[in-house]
């Protein structure tokens, strides 16, 4: 009785495996990019969220409520490139109060990983009791290296915040 046997040989299988190979290294610096943009995305996406929620925690509690870029989460850096170090979500304790010491019960929400190059115009975002800013602000996505936006997060005299990826609809694009 003769058996026959079922199977690949050794150079069907080293075919097998340099096409596959080829497939990887060609897909690999596509697949970067997909993530790097679906990263800068979900950063402009949890900025909005961050400020859609302190807008409606000033017209809830009637009190002003700032964001401000933070590394330690307690303290407001005064630096409008600093935002990619995170930042902080604070009521003030008056209407018109000081706010460079910040109490634990002031402090709303922390954000501690931020993207690399995340920038604004403004050193701190508040927004008053009627739900408006005192001017508008714009937050840009700059990936290391660009000499322009990616992405951009503007907030209107409202304080309602839109995001966007379109230069044309950036107040500056210019990292």
């Amino acid at each position: 009785m003769r058996y026959r046997m079922n199977g690949l040989t050794l150079l069907e299988l080293l075919i097998v495996l340099a096409i596959a190979g080829l497939l990887f290294g060609l897909g690999t610096p596509r697949f970067s990019a997909w993530v790097d943009e679906h990263r800068q995305s979900a950063a402009s996406n949890r900025l909005v969220g961050a400020i859609q929620y302190a807008r409606q925690e000033s017209l809830r509690s009637q009190l002003p409520v700032s964001l401000c870029p933070s590394r330690d989460g307690r303290h407001c850096l005064k630096d409008t490139d600093a935002w990619q170090y995170g930042w902080i979500i604070y009521r003030h304790q008056k209407h018109h109060g000081s706010n460079e010491l910040l109490e634990a019960d002031q402090i709303l929400q922390v954000m501690n990983a931020a993207p690399e190059g995340l920038r604004a115009n403004r050193q701190r975002f508040t927004l008053r009791t009627d739900g408006r800013r005192s001017t508008n602000g714009t937050f840009l996505v700059c990936p290391p290296g660009a000499q322009t936006a990616t992405r951009a997060v503007v907030v209107n005299v409202t304080g309602r915040p839109r995001a966007t990826r379109d230069p044309q609809r950036m107040p500056s694009a210019d990292c």
